[in-house]
């Protein structure tokens, strides 16, 4: 009959063509693993292989600024060191926040971290792939750096992402777009925006804050050095670190 399968047995008769069956959904299947088996492959390279993330790997030094909704400085300068780890289908980072004598010293501080003393900030933040390019979610948020199961990295291009925090309504809380223009060269800008209404910082997609970050890459041997010279420099008394069971713990260095 015209338009039929042709047969796929020698001869006439069932046990030929359950055979053929048989062959053939072993077939499919085998070509299902085969490219489930790639799709995972992708993924678990999708961190290592990225080409930005094999740029971001490694340890940063940055100066930071903060400024309120009115673009004034809340902070008119702060100092990191970031360490980016990269392993496998995961993503780890380290940051160390050093921030002088302020109001944001202070609530950092919770009562232990005087109006003279500046306060030092380490959040631990985990992610894993998700696409073949290096894009990735959120799998441990810290208590210091508080992140909705939803968050994720966004990778744009070989050298530029967008972190995005979701809120509670439909708008994103945060937006961080990160770019590595050139080797050894990191900077990034952070959008604070109102997402919910009621927030008392303005209407839903105003912006709450926004931090600008310049950083340059050193080396693994010089981070206990450095991390001494921002303590002296921002007059750091105290460290905020979260436990294991997840609460964050200051620790005077008196």
């Amino acid at each position: 009959m015209s338009g039929s399968l042709p047969s796929l047995g020698m001869g006439q008769g069932h046990a030929p063509r359950r055979r053929a069956s048989r062959l053939l959904a072993a077939t499919i299947a085998a070509c299902a693993l085969s490219g489930a088996a790639g799709s995972a492959g992708a993924e678990d390279a999708g961190i290592a292989a990225a080409p930005f993330w094999k740029a971001s790997a490694g340890w940063w030094l940055s100066d930071n600024t903060y400024f309120d909704p009115a673009m004034n400085y809340n902070i008119r300068a702060y100092n990191s060191l970031t360490h980016i780890e990269v392993e496998g289908r995961r993503v780890r980072e380290t940051e160390y926040k050093f921030y002088a004598p302020s109001k944001l010293a202070q609530g950092y501080g919770r009562g232990q971290v005087s109006a003279e003393e500046g306060i030092e900030v380490v959040t631990i933040t985990v992610a894993e792939a998700t696409s073949a390019n290096g894009g990735a979610r959120f799998v441990q948020p810290t208590t210091g750096a508080p992140l909705a199961d939803r968050s994720r990295i966004d990778v744009l291009s070989p050298d530029t992402a967008m972190r995005v925090v979701p809120g509670p309504g439909a708008v994103d809380e945060y937006r961080m777009v990160i770019t590595l223009p050139a080797p050894n060269r990191r900077y990034i800008a952070n959008f604070g925006i109102v997402s919910h209404p009621g927030d008392a910082h303005g209407a839903v997609g105003d912006l709450r804050g926004f931090s600008v970050f310049r950083a340059s890459k050193v080396a693994a041997a010089d981070f206990e050095r450095l991390r001494d010279e921002l303590r002296v420099k921002n007059k750091v008394a105290a460290v905020v670190a979260t436990d294991a069971g997840g609460t964050a713990v200051v620790k005077r260095l008196d």
